[in-house]
C-alpha cells in the first residue's frame, strides 16, 4: 500500500457539481462543467449516460497536460432520462437541439467544441447555430474524427464505409431546415501536426468536396476500389482535374448506403 501522500502526487479527482438548467417549456436538465482552460467542449452520445461521478486525472502525464487546455467539459442528461426531468417523452432531434442551446446559455459558453458520439443533434446543432460553434467534432462509436478547420470542415476516420455514412447522417439531419451540403472522401496518409491532419490527402479530399453537388457525397476511385464487394450503389460522374493536385481524378457519387 501506499501512503496517502503518495496518492496525492499521482491522482486528481475532480468531484463535478451537478445543476440543473431550465428549458423554455420547462424541463429540467442535469448538467456539470468540469475545468477551467480557454476552450469549452460538450459531449454528446447517441446512447443517455449518467453525468455523475468523480473525474480524474494523473498530474504528470501527457493526457492531464492536454485536459488544460479545456476551459469546461460539460455534460448533461437528455430530458426523460437520468437525473434530468423524467415526465416528458423523449426529445425528437430538434428538441435535442434546443435543449443542447438552454445547457449552454446556463453554462454561458458561446463558442463550443461540440464531440457528437454518433448523435446527429451534434451536426444539426452547428448547421443551425455556426456563430455558438467552435468546431465539431462527429463520429459513430469505434471511429475517430476530427471535423471542422478554420476554411472548410474535415474528418479523419478508421475506415471510408464509416466516413460515407457520417456524410449521409450529416446531411439528413440538416435537410429538413432548408440546408443542402457536400461532402468528399478521399483515403491515403496524411500527416498530423500540433494535432491536425494535413498533406496531400487532406488537400485532395477538399477538392473532391469542392467539385460534388449540392446534397452530394463524391468519393476518390481510391476509396471505389477499397469499399469494392461493400453492396454500395455508385453512379460514375467521370473524371476530373482537382486545383491543386497533379494528373486526372475519377470520382464516382454516392447513390445509396
Amino acid at each position: 500500500m501506499q501512503p496517502a501522500g503518495a496518492l496525492r502526487d499521482h491522482v486528481c479527482v475532480e468531484v463535478p457539481e451537478t445543476r440543473n438548467a431550465k428549458t423554455p417549456d420547462g424541463v429540467h436538465l442535469a448538467y456539470h462543467v468540469v475545468g477551467d482552460g480557454p476552450v469549452d467542449v460538450l459531449w454528446l452520445h447517441t446512447f443517455p449516460r449518467r453525468i455523475g461521478g468523480a473525474v480524474g486525472a494523473r498530474p504528470h502525464s501527457r493526457a492531464y497536460g492536454k485536459t488544460q487546455l479545456v476551459r469546461a467539459r460539460i455534460r448533461y442528461d437528455m430530458r426523460a432520462t437520468r437525473l434530468s426531468d423524467r415526465h416528458p417523452p423523449l426529445p425528437d432531434l430538434e428538441t435535442q437541439v434546443r435543449d443542447l442551446l438552454a445547457v449552454l446559455d446556463v453554462v454561458g459558453s458561446w463558442s463550443t467544441v461540440i464531440v457528437s458520439a454518433g448523435s446527429p443533434a451534434g451536426p444539426l446543432f452547428a448547421a443551425t447555430h455556426p456563430r455558438r460553434t467552435r468546431a465539431l467534432c462527429y463520429f459513430d462509436p469505434g471511429a475517430r474524427g476530427r471535423v471542422r478547420s478554420e476554411d472548410y470542415p474535415f474528418a479523419t476516420f478508421d475506415g471510408p464505409v464509416r466516413a460515407l455514412r457520417c456524410a449521409r447522417g450529416i446531411m439528413e439531419a440538416v435537410r429538413d431546415l432548408g440546408i443542402q451540403i457536400r461532402a468528399g472522401v478521399h483515403a491515403g496518409e496524411c500527416q498530423m501536426i500540433d494535432g491536425k491532419a494535413s498533406g496531400i490527402g487532406v488537400a485532395i479530399g477538399a477538392r473532391v468536396c469542392a467539385t460534388a453537388r449540392p446534397s452530394e457525397i463524391l468519393l476518390s476511385q481510391t476509396v471505389k476500389d477499397i469499399i469494392a464487394g461493400s453492396g454500395l450503389t455508385l453512379e460514375d460522374r467521370g473524371s476530373h482535374e482537382l486545383k491543386g493536385v497533379p494528373g486526372a481524378w475519377h470520382l464516382y457519387a454516392v447513390s445509396s448506403l
